[in-house]
Protein backbone atom coordinates (compact mmCIF):
# COMPACT_ATOMS: atom_id res chain seq x y z
CA UNK A 1 0.00 0.00 0.00
CA UNK A 2 1.09 3.44 -0.69
CA UNK A 3 1.42 6.07 1.95
CA UNK A 4 0.38 9.59 1.31
CA UNK A 5 2.82 12.20 2.37
CA UNK A 6 1.08 14.75 4.56
CA UNK A 7 3.89 17.30 4.59
CA UNK A 8 3.49 18.96 1.21
CA UNK A 9 5.63 21.96 0.35
CA UNK A 10 4.61 24.58 -2.27
CA UNK A 11 1.59 26.62 -3.24
CA UNK A 12 -1.86 25.48 -4.06
CA UNK A 13 -3.67 26.81 -7.13
CA UNK A 14 -5.82 29.37 -5.21
CA UNK A 15 -2.74 30.77 -3.49
CA UNK A 16 -0.89 31.11 -6.81
CA UNK A 17 -3.89 32.85 -8.40
CA UNK A 18 -4.12 35.25 -5.46
CA UNK A 19 -0.43 36.19 -5.87
CA UNK A 20 -0.93 36.76 -9.63
CA UNK A 21 -3.98 38.99 -9.02
CA UNK A 22 -2.12 41.06 -6.39
CA UNK A 23 0.87 41.49 -8.72
CA UNK A 24 -1.47 42.55 -11.53
CA UNK A 25 -3.19 45.18 -9.37
CA UNK A 26 0.13 46.58 -8.13
CA UNK A 27 1.51 46.60 -11.68
CA UNK A 28 -1.56 48.38 -13.07
CA UNK A 29 -1.44 50.98 -10.28
CA UNK A 30 2.25 51.61 -10.96
CA UNK A 31 1.62 51.93 -14.70
CA UNK A 32 -1.30 54.31 -14.11
CA UNK A 33 0.82 56.56 -11.86
CA UNK A 34 3.73 56.50 -14.32
CA UNK A 35 1.44 57.33 -17.25
CA UNK A 36 -0.20 60.20 -15.33
CA UNK A 37 3.21 61.68 -14.56
CA UNK A 38 4.25 61.36 -18.22
CA UNK A 39 1.08 63.12 -19.39
CA UNK A 40 1.53 65.88 -16.79
CA UNK A 41 5.09 66.43 -17.97
CA UNK A 42 3.92 66.68 -21.58
CA UNK A 43 1.11 69.13 -20.79
CA UNK A 44 3.43 71.50 -18.93
CA UNK A 45 5.65 71.75 -21.99
CA UNK A 46 2.93 71.34 -24.59
CA UNK A 47 2.11 75.06 -24.63
CA UNK A 48 5.44 75.74 -26.27
CA UNK A 49 5.88 72.56 -28.27
CA UNK A 50 2.40 72.36 -29.79
CA UNK A 51 2.40 76.00 -30.83
CA UNK A 52 3.01 76.38 -34.54
CA UNK A 53 6.17 78.44 -34.83
CA UNK A 54 6.68 79.91 -38.24
CA UNK A 55 10.13 81.30 -37.49
CA UNK A 56 12.73 79.95 -35.08
CA UNK A 57 13.28 83.40 -33.55
CA UNK A 58 9.80 83.27 -31.98
CA UNK A 59 10.90 80.61 -29.49
CA UNK A 60 13.46 82.96 -27.97
CA UNK A 61 10.83 85.63 -27.26
CA UNK A 62 8.43 83.71 -25.04
CA UNK A 63 7.43 85.20 -21.68
CA UNK A 64 6.66 82.45 -19.21
CA UNK A 65 4.81 84.26 -16.46
CA UNK A 66 2.11 86.87 -15.98
CA UNK A 67 3.13 90.50 -16.37
CA UNK A 68 6.39 89.49 -18.03
CA UNK A 69 7.95 91.59 -20.77
CA UNK A 70 9.92 90.61 -23.83
CA UNK A 71 11.86 92.58 -26.40
CA UNK A 72 10.35 91.91 -29.81
CA UNK A 73 10.97 92.67 -33.47
CA UNK A 74 8.45 93.85 -36.04
CA UNK A 75 7.09 91.20 -38.45
CA UNK A 76 8.16 88.32 -36.17
CA UNK A 77 5.84 86.06 -34.20
CA UNK A 78 5.91 86.62 -30.44
CA UNK A 79 4.20 84.35 -27.92
CA UNK A 80 2.71 86.48 -25.16
CA UNK A 81 1.27 85.18 -21.92
CA UNK A 82 -1.94 86.79 -20.73
CA UNK A 83 -0.95 90.25 -19.38
CA UNK A 84 2.54 89.81 -20.88
CA UNK A 85 4.05 92.78 -22.73
CA UNK A 86 6.02 92.80 -25.98
CA UNK A 87 8.24 95.86 -26.33
CA UNK A 88 9.22 97.13 -29.78
CA UNK A 89 11.71 99.86 -30.60
CA UNK A 90 10.74 102.15 -33.47
CA UNK A 91 13.16 104.97 -34.30
CA UNK A 92 13.90 105.69 -30.67
CA UNK A 93 10.34 105.43 -29.39
CA UNK A 94 9.01 102.51 -27.39
CA UNK A 95 5.93 100.63 -28.59
CA UNK A 96 4.35 98.16 -26.15
CA UNK A 97 1.73 95.51 -26.92
CA UNK A 98 -0.13 93.74 -24.11
CA UNK A 99 -2.68 90.92 -24.19
CA UNK A 100 -5.29 92.18 -21.72
CA UNK A 101 -7.99 89.50 -22.05
CA UNK A 102 -8.51 86.13 -23.70
CA UNK A 103 -12.04 84.81 -24.01
CA UNK A 104 -12.94 81.41 -25.47
CA UNK A 105 -15.61 81.04 -28.10
CA UNK A 106 -19.20 80.93 -26.89
CA UNK A 107 -20.73 77.46 -26.65
CA UNK A 108 -24.21 78.78 -27.42
CA UNK A 109 -25.44 78.48 -31.02
CA UNK A 110 -25.70 81.65 -33.04
CA UNK A 111 -28.82 81.85 -35.28
CA UNK A 112 -27.24 84.30 -37.73
CA UNK A 113 -23.77 85.36 -38.68
CA UNK A 114 -22.14 86.59 -35.49
CA UNK A 115 -18.76 86.77 -33.81
CA UNK A 116 -19.51 85.13 -30.46
CA UNK A 117 -18.62 81.72 -31.88
CA UNK A 118 -14.99 82.88 -32.27
CA UNK A 119 -12.42 83.29 -29.51
CA UNK A 120 -11.81 86.93 -28.53
CA UNK A 121 -8.41 88.48 -27.88
CA UNK A 122 -8.30 91.98 -26.36
CA UNK A 123 -5.10 93.99 -26.62
CA UNK A 124 -3.61 97.29 -25.56
CA UNK A 125 -1.03 99.09 -27.72
CA UNK A 126 0.92 101.87 -26.01
CA UNK A 127 2.80 104.41 -28.12
CA UNK A 128 4.38 107.54 -26.62
CA UNK A 129 2.36 107.14 -23.42
CA UNK A 130 -1.00 106.87 -25.23
CA UNK A 131 -2.90 103.56 -25.08
CA UNK A 132 -5.08 102.09 -27.81
CA UNK A 133 -7.46 99.21 -27.11
CA UNK A 134 -8.16 96.57 -29.73
CA UNK A 135 -10.09 93.35 -30.27
CA UNK A 136 -9.50 90.37 -32.55
CA UNK A 137 -11.93 87.56 -33.28
CA UNK A 138 -10.25 84.20 -33.81
CA UNK A 139 -6.73 83.13 -34.76
CA UNK A 140 -5.30 84.57 -37.94
CA UNK A 141 -7.27 87.80 -37.66
CA UNK A 142 -6.11 91.39 -37.40
CA UNK A 143 -6.77 93.39 -34.27
CA UNK A 144 -9.46 96.04 -34.84
CA UNK A 145 -8.43 99.26 -33.11
CA UNK A 146 -10.77 101.64 -34.92
CA UNK A 147 -12.82 102.51 -31.83
CA UNK A 148 -13.87 106.11 -31.24
CA UNK A 149 -12.04 106.17 -27.89
CA UNK A 150 -8.75 105.44 -29.68
CA UNK A 151 -8.72 108.90 -31.25
CA UNK A 152 -5.93 109.27 -33.77
CA UNK A 153 -5.21 105.54 -34.13
CA UNK A 154 -5.44 105.80 -37.92
CA UNK A 155 -2.15 107.73 -37.87
CA UNK A 156 -0.26 104.90 -36.16
CA UNK A 157 1.87 102.89 -38.58
CA UNK A 158 1.18 99.45 -37.08
CA UNK A 159 -1.09 96.49 -37.74
CA UNK A 160 -1.41 93.66 -35.23
CA UNK A 161 -2.29 90.09 -36.18
CA UNK A 162 -3.27 87.32 -33.76
CA UNK A 163 -1.43 84.35 -35.27
CA UNK A 164 -2.56 81.74 -32.74
CA UNK A 165 -4.13 81.54 -29.27
CA UNK A 166 -5.21 78.93 -26.76
CA UNK A 167 -8.07 81.27 -25.67
CA UNK A 168 -6.96 81.00 -22.04
CA UNK A 169 -3.33 81.79 -21.28
CA UNK A 170 -1.41 82.96 -24.34
CA UNK A 171 -1.58 84.45 -27.81
CA UNK A 172 0.98 84.50 -30.60
CA UNK A 173 1.04 87.99 -32.11
CA UNK A 174 2.78 89.72 -35.01
CA UNK A 175 3.14 93.49 -35.23
CA UNK A 176 3.73 94.90 -38.69
CA UNK A 177 5.09 98.34 -39.30
CA UNK A 178 3.22 99.86 -42.26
Amino acid sequence: MRTICKNRNGFSVPEALLVIVILGVVGFAGYFIWRTQQDTGKSSTSNTSSMPIVKKEAAATTPTSRDSAVAAEFDKDVRLALHGVATYSDSGQTVELQITELEPASKEPCPELCRNDLPITNTKLTVQGKSYKGTAYGSGSQVDMSFAENGDYEKLPYTITIVDTDDQSYAVVRVHKK
